[in-house]
């Protein structure tokens, strides 16, 4: 008699998606975007 033990994998995180709200997208994407999201920033605040 065999006793086959099955493991799961240990989970991977996923990868961040940025999100809608701006505010956490410059926290999020400060490394991959440094630029494009300092212009968002000054457009939203002109807009304001």
């Amino acid at each position: 008699m065999r006793l086959v033990i099955r493991v799961k994998p240990p989970k991977r995180r996923a990868p961040h998606r940025p999100t809608k709200t701006e505010p956490q997208r410059v926290r999020y994407d400060r490394k991959r975007a440094k630029q494009s999201v300092r212009e968002e920033v000054k457009a939203e605040g002109k807009a304001d």
